[in-house]
């Protein structure tokens, strides 16, 4: 009998039924909100539902879900509870909150319209409530087309767990419902070090998600550390993003945020509103004194964040702490779940027994210059290491580590396939801190790119540059101040002189040496390298086949706008043939990778952004698929990623499309769609066509998994492929990293406050599903070829989260901004 893994998610029970309270909207409310909504139209984006929600959520944990407002034009509901609650109060918190938004809408016609509409908001003298039961699933295990339950389940989970304690070495754990989530009390687990305590939570989550083939419902649940803050919170390091803070109030955690408004701190205006209409009695501390001795405040926790710098508890979970969360969950809530167990396929999977095997060049030098002269089109590349002060040490260690990997330290090499040149250059000013006197960032970002473009020449041969800048020290403290950080700027003006750039931290004596390599063989990967592979042929998979990747690129920030979303496709021509980028939104036809890096480089330059043609994503995956429908020569697989963004611009992807959609076979579509509203307007796939396609999802809406427990109570670690109702699962092998080693044996356990700095990884569980196949196809063989496509990582041991061509897609996107 084969070994398995299983999931930890659960399925949902048939027919389940809750009973609930349903209260209306007032209707004076819903009927001015009409005519505001025909007026104001996109506008409606001032509105704070969503806070005012998630504030409620905190306030009330009998509350399951709060409509928008927005939506009440077709659904009346305004809350669903479990149990009565008092209106007036959330009424007062809505008028609070319409009056700070009114307050700060600049649009003298959108203001007019929302004072007028929160006059209407005035004098309500009661709340339509009906108590019914809701039903959540069907009696075949389905959501129920109200939807209702991926809102509501959640929420009544939370309240079920929120009852029944944690039990862990004797000790109680009690959980706390959040606005997403759950936490355990933020004082009650700690790490004592020699001077002071570090506390930190288990935060858990739960959603609904489904599978493409069968819209099976699965409850997932996750679970990580959140760590509290124990010293002064560093400004300098401080986006724009804003901190969370939990006020704890008897048995719940009211969510606040803290802002940072260039150096200025201050509650976030709406949810402090709404705290102090509802906790009166509790004030908030004074926001300055909080950040600057937060432990002072007993009552108050502010969120750790990772730009603060190193913290004493360690992330992540053991593979015993999920055992042990996994035993009381399924304990707890047997009226509503069963398990869900994936067992290994036992038929033989090319995934599992006949990997493909990869070249490794780095012991051959000349083969090396010989694939990337086959990646890049040159005859020539010039690798430039630019750095400020002295760093005579740091750069004997590069040196070294150019001579290993590309036979040349210093000076030029010319091999029979390429010329490569290495040379050290200092340049302290353009490294230098950004200029934090010009308070625009364009002006600062600007100010740089002209300093590079007046000091270095254009370039004439393919130019590499590794760049040598100050980040942080081994204490995590970072060197450069949030708005003083020159590497975006550095990036975009090397990039209009033609230069790829690659950093280093120069500061950071962990490591180095494993970091120098990397730092190498990433910037290497910048120039499309891949490591060749044999071309052997295992039953009816060819590792030769063509295969490609489609990718949108969501919206990117610059200093001159927000970019739209972009669909990006790359190609590799059979074994060592080369990588070649299309983005139509940017260019006509083929770059080379490097070319396309260059080119989401210079997006973060003036002339790069007004060359963006943006909304044009549906349009150019539909005229790429039609293009590959019609190959009738050879067999081609499309890889792409099934997120959110992906969903959003091509609902097609969506698990509810793919399990209604005609079929021939189970993976063999008949047509495929493009726009919403416009199914008619399809591609129809012929019977010869050779086009397999291939969704891969990495994102939280891919399960974690449980390892199968060896007779020594340890836990084995398990590789390969997976299958659960039509969808595969990829499990790749476990990276040559302490933190992964860490994970998985007994010994290590982080919530039995064991071991609690260790860091905690997995190997991360990704699901893969055929779209499309032909009818002949064993999608086993499919499947397993694409799995193989994760071990094709050259700058580490190990295997890429997203088959490489996917992978070197999405880095993309990292070089706009």
């Amino acid at each position: 009998m084969s070994e398995e893994i299983t999931l930890q998610a659960y399925k949902l029970k048939a027919d389940l039924t809750m009973p609930v309270y349903y209260y209306e909207y007032p209707k004076q409310w819903t009927e001015s909100f009409k005519v505001v909504s025909m007026a104001l139209k996109s506008d409606k984006k001032y509105l704070p539902f969503k806070k005012i929600a998630q504030f409620l959520y905190t306030w009330n944990p009998n509350i399951m879900y709060v409509n928008d407002l927005s939506n009440s034009y077709r659904d009346t509901t305004w809350i669903i509870s479990s149990k009565p609650i008092d209106t007036s109060l959330i009424i007062t918190i809505f008028q609070n909150c319409l009056e700070i938004t009114v307050s700060k809408i600049k649009s003298s016609f959108a203001k007019e319209h929302f004072e007028e509409w929160a006059n209407n908001l005035e004098d309500v003298s009661e709340v339509e409530v009906d108590k019914k039961e809701i039903p959540l699933t069907t009696k075949e295990g389905y959501i129920h087309e109200n939807g209702l339950a991926f809102e509501i389940l959640p929420r009544y989970i939370y309240s079920q767990l929120n009852n029944n304690p944690l039990i862990l070495n004797g000790e109680v754990i009690r959980f706390i419902p959040t606005e997403k989530g759950m936490l355990s009390y933020p004082n009650s687990l700690c790490y004592q070090t020699k001077t002071k305590r570090v506390y930190y939570s288990i935060r858990l989550t739960v959603t609904i998600q489904t599978t493409p083939h069968h819209r099976v419902p699965m409850l997932q649940f996750k679970f990580n550390i959140t760590r509290w803050m124990d010293y002064k919170v560093p400004l300098k390091n401080w986006n724009s993003a804003n901190t969370t803070v939990y006020a704890a109030i008897g048995n719940r955690l009211a969510r606040l945020e803290i802002m940072k408004n260039k150096n200025k701190i201050q509650w976030e205006p709406l949810l402090k509103t709404m705290y102090e209409t509802t906790y009166i009695n509790k004030p908030l501390p004074d926001v300055e004194e909080l950040i600057k001795e937060p432990k002072k405040f007993a009552d108050f926790f502010v969120a750790h964040r990772l730009e603060f710098g190193k913290i004493a508890v360690g992330s992540g979970e053991s593979m015993r702490d999920r055992y042990l969360l996994n035993d009381w969950i399924s304990n707890e809530l047997t009226n509503i779940i069963e398990k869900y167990p994936i067992p290994l396929r036992e038929k033989s999977i090319i995934g599992q027994n006949k990997r493909a095997s990869i070249i490794q060049n780095y012991q051959n030098v000349d083969t090396i210059h010989e694939v990337l002269r086959n990646s890049t089109g040159a005859n020539s590349i010039h690798f430039k290491i630019y750095y400020m002060g002295a760093q005579q040490e740091l750069l004997e260690k590069i040196k070294r580590q150019f001579k290993e990997r590309l036979g040349v330290s210093e000076g030029e090499l010319q091999s029979k396939h390429l010329r490569i040149t290495v040379t050290y250059e200092q340049q302290n000013e353009l490294l230098t801190k950004l200029d934090v006197t010009k308070k625009m960032e364009k002006q600062r970002h600007e100010e740089r790119i002209y300093q590079i473009q007046n000091k270095l020449p254009t370039v004439t041969e393919l130019t590499a540059c590794l760049i040598l800048l100050p980040y942080t020290d081994d204490k995590g403290v970072p060197y450069y101040k949030n708005l003083e950080d020159p590497k975006k700027a550095i990036r975009a003006g090397m990039a209009t002189t033609g230069r790829l750039t690659q950093f280093l931290d120069s500061t950071n004596p962990l490591e180095i040496e494993q970091r120098i390599e990397i730092a190498l063989l990433d910037l290497i990967r910048q120039l499309g390298y891949v490591d060749p592979f044999e071309t052997k042929k295992y039953k009816n998979i060819n590792y030769n086949t063509m295969v490609s990747a489609m990718h949108i690129i969501n919206f990117k920030r610059t200093p001159y706008g927000n970019t739209k979303p972009t669909m990006v496709y790359l190609i590799r021509k059979p074994n060592q043939g080369p990588i070649m980028v299309e983005c139509p939104a940017l260019w006509n036809g083929q770059k080379y990778y490097w070319e396309a890096c260059l080119a989401f480089q210079e997006v973060a330059t003036i002339d790069g952004y007004l060359k963006f043609n943006p909304d044009r994503v549906i349009g150019d995956i539909k005229n790429k698929l039609y293009e590959l429908s019609y190959i009738k020569n050879q067999p081609h697989l499309l890889l792409l990623i099934g997120d959110g963004v992906t969903r959003k611009q091509w609902p097609f992807l969506t698990d509810k499309t793919l399990s209604t959609i005609k079929k021939k076979e189970k993976y063999t579509l008949e047509s495929i769609w493009f726009e919403k509203g416009k199914e008619n307007e399809k591609l129809i796939l012929q019977p010869d066509n050779q086009l397999r396609i291939i969704r891969v999802r990495v994102n939280n809406e891919v399960p974690h998994y449980l390892n199968p427990v060896k007779e020594s109570g340890d836990y084995k670690s398990k590789t390969g492929l997976f299958s659960l109702e039509h969808v595969y699962y990829s499990l790749a092998e476990r990276p040559n990293d302490i933190a992964y080693k860490n994970a998985l044996y007994k010994s290590n356990s982080k919530l039995l406050a064991e071991n609690v700095r260790r860091e905690f990884k997995f190997s991360n569980l990704v699901e893969l599903y055929p779209i499309h196949l032909n009818e002949e196809d064993n999608p086993d063989e499919w499947v397993s070829l694409t799995h193989n496509y994760r071990n094709f990582a050259h700058q580490y041991k190990g295997s890429y989260k997203l088959p490489f061509l996917l992978h070197l897609a999405s880095r993309l996107e990292e070089y706009i901004y």
